[in-house]
């Protein structure tokens, strides 16, 4: 176990602080109590200026050969990856891609790692896939509300991985995590089922959302939300009540009359069923105005709907970009829309037959 200052990684994390200058008032201190940890500090930030210096890498390679159990003790884990910056762990994925974590949850990785000193500066944490005999594996808000969360993490991400079908896979309610996260920048959530609550994420710029059952709740939180420094939302609805896409069209415009996020550059309204039906309100969007781009993709887009962002092509020409992508247009749809707006991309379009779906779904 390695010593630990935490009024001086409250400096650190407080400011978000990218200053080697801190890092090396902390490596200093550690070095003051007989600490390696003090080293790999000194070392890390020297690479940071020169990265290819061949005895800099050997070094730090062989502090953590040496010292990596003492640091981690027993949060070491084959479904536990890390990577280190300034001899703090500044990224922890817990799972994997897949369902290969096997006789530990993703709980108990964390509860091992986030009371570790190495820990204290953590800006990324990511919940992967696991294994869960249920056969709809569960996501518990409570691994963090249990185990703390450092004031330094800037990203959260809960993520299914690529085994279990989205529809199956649940996250616990999100309210008891946000007084935890008063610094976080980026929420991502990959899973089917979850539910956001009231949203208070005042420094969040970024929420994505990859599901193909987004609720008609869910939209009412992102349209009540309070997160005034939002840059990014990418929103992804689904087609079927089945798996839970109980969003509709009426539910979708209060979020385009909303004045609440005045930093809004990038929205994403995408695996929609009702995109064509979209275009018209969103050509007399306050909020559209404000945008750099918009991500339309993998919903249920077809023609008629090209054809109303082409006649309404003023509305939306200011945009950088116009995602289209994975819809149902056929080459005289994006033909037009694309003369209309040049910005407009359009790959991978669906073939009709005789049953249209949204990408994400089941």
């Amino acid at each position: 176990m390695s010593a630990r200052n935490p009024a001086l990684e409250a400096q650190i994390a407080i400011s978000a602080s990218t200053d080697p200058a801190a890092y090396l008032v902390y490596a200093d201190w550690l070095a003051e109590q007989g600490d390696p940890r003090g080293e790999l500090i000194t070392v890390s930030v020297a690479l940071d200026k020169d990265p290819a210096n061949a005895t800099l890498v050997a070094r730090a390679r062989a502090l953590h050969a040496t010292h990596d159990a003492e640091w981690l003790g027993e949060a070491q884990h084959e479904n536990l990856v890390l990577t280190w910056k300034h001899g703090f762990i500044d990224s922890a994925l817990l799972g994997g891609a897949d369902d290969d974590t096997p006789e530990i949850t993703l709980g108990e990785i964390y509860a091992r790692l986030a009371p570790l000193p190495v820990a204290a500066l953590l800006r990324d944490l990511t919940f992967g896939a696991y294994t869960d005999d249920s056969g709809e594996p569960r996501w518990q808000t409570s691994w963090l509300v249990d185990n703390g969360v450092a004031p330094s993490l800037r990203r959260l991400a809960f993520d299914k991985g690529s085994y279990w079908d989205i529809s199956w896979t649940h996250l616990d309610p999100l309210s008891p995590v946000y007084p935890l996260v008063p610094n976080l920048e980026t929420l991502y959530l990959r899973i089917g089922h979850m539910s956001f609550g009231q949203i208070e994420l005042p420094r969040l710029r970024d929420f994505e959302v990859y599901t193909g059952g987004f609720s008609d709740d869910n939209m009412a939180s992102v349209v009540a939300a309070n997160w005034p420094q939002l840059e990014r939302l990418i929103l992804r609805f689904g087609d079927s009540e089945d798996y839970g896409g109980t969003c509709a069209l009426s539910d979708v415009l209060p979020l385009l009359a909303s004045q609440r996020t005045p930093k809004l550059r990038h929205l994403g309204l995408g695996n929609a069923a009702f995109t064509d039906d979209l275009i018209e309100p969103l050509a007399k969007s306050p909020l559209v105005r404000q945008l750099a781009t918009l991500d339309l993709s993998l919903g249920m887009m077809t023609d008629a709907g090209a054809q109303a962002l082409a006649r309404h092509a003023d509305a939306f020409a200011h945009l950088t970009s116009i995602n289209l992508g994975e819809n149902y247009l056929t080459s005289d749809g994006i033909g037009a829309v694309k003369r209309a707006l040049p910005s407009v991309t359009a790959t991978a379009q669906k073939t009709d037959d005789d049953h249209r779906y949204c990408s994400i779904n089941e």
